[in-house]
């Protein structure tokens, strides 16, 4: 019995003995570890210093980019009360006139639905000229600058080369990768951005996709609500019960103000709360953080290097 207990106390003093020893080994690891990092570190300078030049190159040949911002709030339907009102009376009327009495968040969503079509998109490109420098124009890593590829357009011919003219659907996707559209769930606050190697460009674009997305709408609106009218006054011709024609005048009375809100407000679907502006600095390539990112790559590879290379030395 004896004999039996003093075993286990041996080994557990034996396993005690043991932690302590792979303890102090991984100690001996670590320092050794940091000592052959240490001695290393002319190796590891030089690689951090590889990893900044190359990211300074990577900075000072990347194009620029530039972020101009407008923020939009949705214009409230001026009929949602009456629409209300006259959906249980004469709603099956209203749906044939063409007559829209749903609420402002369906209006809402169909407004930022077209402001990212492809029909609006490519007709605003067309509209603007924006074909050229979409497509053709080229970052100049020496002087700085964009200027037109001349493989790709001829300035002096005003023409595409070799057959190098940007379909509809590649310019749609060219433009729409840089536009980014955000609403706010609390205050619901639309934020259009656009990201661009031109900061003029950028901020002139942001501003006239509102003004031709209003402009659009406005006229759509105005479109569909004069033959709403058109209609509803044919079928006040027909009617003898007062109660229709009560109802029918009503419909006629909110396209009258759909039509006249058309012609009188150049902010139909959006609200301008802060136009775009020139933005001052680069959205991207952030210098600094690359620079950083560069040498802190350079470094953990050069401490890599000198760990392999002590590993491979003391294993032969």
């Amino acid at each position: 019995m004896h004999t039996a207990i003093e075993k286990n106390r041996f080994n557990h003093v034996d396993r005690i003995q043991e932690d302590k020893n792979n303890i102090n080994n991984t100690e001996l690891d670590i320092i050794g570890m940091f000592t052959e990092i240490w001695s290393g570190r002319k190796k590891i300078l030089l690689s951090a210093a590889l990893a900044g030049i190359i990211s300074i190159i990577i900075v000072f040949t990347t194009a620029p980019t530039f972020k101009a911002e407008t923020v939009l709030a949705p214009v409230t339907d001026q009929s949602n009360n009456l629409s209300q009102m006259l959906t249980g009376q004469l709603g099956g009327l209203a749906n044939f006139a063409g007559v829209n009495l749903s609420g402002g968040s369906s209006k809402e969503i169909a407004a930022l639905a077209t402001l990212q079509s492809r029909k609006f998109i490519i007709e605003f490109i067309k509209r603007h000229q924006l074909e050229v420098p979409l497509v053709a124009k080229k970052w100049n890593v020496w002087s700085q600058k964009y200027s037109i590829d001349s493989d790709v357009y001829n300035l002096t011919e005003n023409q595409w080369n070799n057959k190098k003219k940007p379909t509809d659907l590649h310019l749609y996707y060219k433009f729409i990768d840089i536009i980014t559209i955000s609403q706010d769930s609390k205050t619901q606050l639309i934020t259009l951005s656009i990201e661009w190697h031109d900061p003029v460009n950028a901020a002139k674009w942001a501003n006239l996709l509102v003004e031709d997305l209003n402009s659009l709408l406005a006229e759509q609106e105005k479109k569909q609500a004069e033959l709403s009218v058109e209609y509803l006054e044919k079928k006040l011709n027909e009617t003898q019960l007062v109660q229709m024609q009560q109802v029918t005048f009503q419909l006629i009375e909110s396209q009258l103000k759909v039509v006249m809100l058309a012609d009188a407000t150049s902010e139909y679907a959006f609200k301008v709360i802060d136009p775009a502006i020139i933005p001052d600095n680069r959205s991207k390539p952030n210098k600094l953080v690359i620079i950083i990112f560069g040498l802190i790559v350079g470094v953990v590879l050069g401490a890599l290097f000198v760990l392999l290379k002590k590993a491979v030395i003391d294993n032969k």
